[in-house]
């Protein structure tokens, strides 16, 4: 038999996050390759990195690129530790994270993460996915969230014309410290990066079964929607 999916696996974060984001919160998105990072991102008003461990050097130095012009870049977990071949990041690249993060990272226990005041991320549910605090912070980083022993957790920083947001800790639907937290938060910041739905879910469920996801909508017009998502394939 297939070993059981862990909610909160890399591939399980990317596909909570775009459902928490496009299919409910109605914000429109789609999906870059390395090759197509290559290409001018200034069509994008945002850019969403989830736990990208491993990235070529040349796609973090358009990232930070695209941040000093203006973009809003938000970044999950830990990020380009690791060249296209898993190989250490240099020390030019790791310089050129640090700078467009506005702190370093620091391995750091999950537990819950609050954001003015709330909780809003609960602990992964799969202990093999890395949470980190970040340190050292630059003076224009300012501290959104917080784990529970008061380590930053979720940070923005200045860059240029744009804005970084790093999260430490894993996101998602099956994740989430109530229902729709993080879709709030990130929708929310979104919005204020001039990013909006362009339709809005006054009403959702979701059901899963094996590899056969399930998730009804209902928009702002009254229409009834219902997505069937083959998660095997994520």
């Amino acid at each position: 038999d297939r070993p059981p999916r862990l909610l909160s696996s890399s591939q399980n974060q990317l596909r909570s996050i775009y459902e928490s984001v496009s299919l409910v919160g109605g914000v429109p998105a789609t999906f870059l390759s390395d090759e197509q990072m290559d290409e001018s991102l200034d069509q994008y008003a945002a850019l969403v990195i989830i736990e990208a461990d491993c990235l070529p050097r040349q796609t973090v130095r358009r990232i930070v690129s695209y941040a000093q012009h203006g973009g809003t870049v938000i970044i999950v977990g830990p990020i380009g530790r690791f060249d296209e071949y898993g190989h250490a990041a240099d020390a030019s690249t790791t310089q050129w994270i640090q700078n467009l993060q506005g702190a370093d990272t620091t391995p750091a226990n999950a537990s819950f993460v609050s954001i003015g005041g709330q909780r809003v991320l609960a602990p992964s549910r799969d202990t093999r996915i890395e949470a980190v605090a970040f340190t050292n912070l630059s003076k224009n980083v300012q501290v959104l969230g917080t784990y529970a022993d008061g380590t930053p957790a979720v940070i923005e920083h200045a860059v240029g014309g744009g804005k970084v947001l790093s999260i430490g800790s894993p996101i998602g639907v099956a994740s989430d410290a109530r229902p729709g937290a993080s879709m709030e938060f990130l929708c929310e910041y979104l919005a204020k990066a001039g990013v909006q739905p362009c339709a809005r879910t006054l009403e959702h469920f979701e059901s899963s079964r094996n590899d056969l996801a399930m998730l009804g909508l209902k928009d702002e017009q009254g229409n009834d929607w219902l997505i069937i998502i083959n998660a095997g394939l994520y």
